[in-house]
Order: structure tokens, then C-alpha cells, then sequence
């Protein structure tokens, strides 16, 4: 055989060769065609405290795992919009900061659902989404921050306890347990959680579109219905969780689309070849 037969047939060879990869591949991942074409809607819980700690006593939303669910909702190409399911009254307002920050961040269509409570830090989430869809029943506002004390110095007396509390200066510690705030100190705590307040109403005025005295007459410390929450302008629509997920989908533009809810036991792994393997499962 001279050399030119013998490189014409290393070619076919080669060629033949390429044909059957690309022909396994095509069984195996039919890759632009339904494998890999977003179609799936996630839903992702915001339940009970927004908070650092993992309580196991109560329900709570921590922001690190919030962040893991929506990097993963963002990475997979399978889904196309997310819905977060929101039941709760709200909790740490910095948890609640960075929260935001990753719904702000998401590529995808996202619309919040409020269940029974969309109340405090939970309202504000929900105002950084693209749609607000509540229950009619849902309670809804009840923006600001408050700070519990107790004077109980007279009953530490009457059992003989003493308390003694080294400071550099009036502001230093603040027991609540022990004695009464000071005037300062009363000052101090008002103009903080006031200020916290005023961030909050703020964010949700910007996020709404709404007026300052909008969001002050109707949520700053106050709680409305799914109804009168629709009236202002608060919300975008009334409806159930389904009704919250027809709608995200329309804001991808599905029409024929698979619903997954994320929850503790979801592997939230962004692995770039989960797709892929997920292709190869669902084909098989």
C-alpha cells in the first residue's frame, strides 16, 4: 500500500470514527433539542426567621443557604424563572440586606408568592422581585424594629442579688435585666431602629415605585390584607402559589414547563456538568 492509500485510509477511519461519537453523544444528550432548554420553574422557600442562626427549635431562613439556592436556580440552564415561596414575619435586617443583594443579582425572572405572612423583612424581600403575588388573606407589612427590655432590679433585690456592671461610659452595656435605660440610652436605641426603619421604607418605595407615605401609611408598623395591599399598589396580584408560578412561567414565556421546589434536602452542588448528567438521566 503506498503512502497516499495509507493516509486515505487513516482519513476514513478518522472520519468514520467522529461520525460515531457524534452519533452517541446526539443518543445520549440530545443537546438542542429538549435536553438542555430551560423548562422548569424553581420554587425556593423563605420560611420563619430570617436569620444567621439554624435554629432547630424554630423555622428559619438562613441567608447563606438562601444564596446556595439561588446560585444554583441560576446556574442550572434548566431553569428558566424562580418563584420564592415567602411565609414569614421578617427577622434580621442584615440577613435580610444580603438576601436582597442575590435576588437583585438573578438573571431569570423571579416572583415572589406570599403565603400567610409576608410581614416585616419579609415584605421588604418580596419588593425586589419582578412580580408580588399574595393570598387575599395574606398579612402584609408591618415594617419596623423594636428592642425589648426589663427592669428587674426590684426582683433581684427581694432575693438578695446584686448586680454589678463595669463600663467605660453610659453606652457601653446596656442591661436591660438589671436597671432601667437611661434617657440617652432610650434616645440612642430609638434613632437606631429608626434609622433602620427609614432604610427599609425607603427600599421598598424605590422597589415599588411607590411614594414615602405611601409605604408609611400602610406598612411602617402597620399590617394590611392580599386586598388592600393590591388596592395600594403594594402587591402586583392576588392568587395561590400556582397562580405565582403561571405567571413567572409567562415571564419566561413558557407554556409547557416542570415545577421543582427546593428545600433542605436539595443538592445545591452548581457543578457545571449537573446538566449534563441530568440530561443523560432523563434520556435514559
Amino acid at each position: 500500500m503506498d503512502e497516499k492509500s495509507k493516509y486515505f485510509g487513516y482519513g476514513i477511519v478518522g472520519g468514520i470514527t467522529i461520525l460515531l461519537i457524534v452519533i452517541l453523544i446526539a443518543t445520549l444528550i440530545p443537546i438542542g433539542v429538549d435536553a438542555l432548554t430551560p423548562d422548569t420553574i424553581a420554587v425556593i422557600p423563605i420560611h420563619g426567621e430570617i436569620s444567621y442562626d439554624n435554629n432547630s427549635n424554630i423555622t428559619v431562613t438562613n441567608p447563606d443557604t438562601f444564596e446556595a439556592m439561588i446560585n444554583k436556580a441560576n446556574s442550572d440552564h434548566k431553569v428558566a424563572a424562580i418563584v420564592l415561596d415567602i411565609d414569614s414575619n421578617g427577622g434580621n435586617l442584615v440577613a435580610t440586606q444580603e438576601m436582597l443583594d442575590c435576588i437583585n443579582q438573578t438573571n431569570k425572572p423571579i416572583v415572589a408568592w406570599i403565603g400567610d405572612s409576608g410581614s416585616s423583612c419579609g415584605y421588604l424581600l418580596s419588593t425586589g422581585t419582578d412580580k408580588v403575588i399574595a393570598s387575599p388573606n395574606s398579612a402584609i407589612g408591618d415594617i419596623g424594629f423594636t428592642l425589648s427590655s426589663a427592669d428587674l432590679s426590684a426582683y433581684y433585690s427581694k432575693l438578695g442579688i446584686t448586680a454589678d456592671t463595669s463600663k467605660g461610659n453610659i453606652f457601653n452595656s446596656i442591661s436591660p435585666s438589671y436597671t432601667s435605660l437611661s434617657s440617652s440610652q432610650k434616645v440612642m436605641i430609638k434613632n437606631m431602629l429608626s434609622s433602620d426603619s427609614n432604610y427599609s421604607v425607603s427600599t421598598i418605595s424605590h422597589n415599588r415605585n411607590l411614594s414615602s407615605e405611601t409605604v408609611q401609611n400602610y406598612v411602617n408598623g402597620k399590617v394590611c390584607n392580599g386586598n388592600t395591599a393590591l388596592n395600594k399598589n403594594l402587591i402586583d396580584g392576588l392568587g395561590t402559589q400556582k397562580k405565582a408560578i403561571e405567571i413567572a412561567a409567562n415571564e419566561a414565556n413558557l407554556t409547557k414547563y416542570e415545577v421543582i421546589k427546593y428545600d433542605s434536602s436539595t443538592n445545591l452542588n452548581t457543578d457545571c456538568w449537573d446538566n449534563i448528567k441530568n440530561a443523560i438521566t432523563k434520556k435514559n
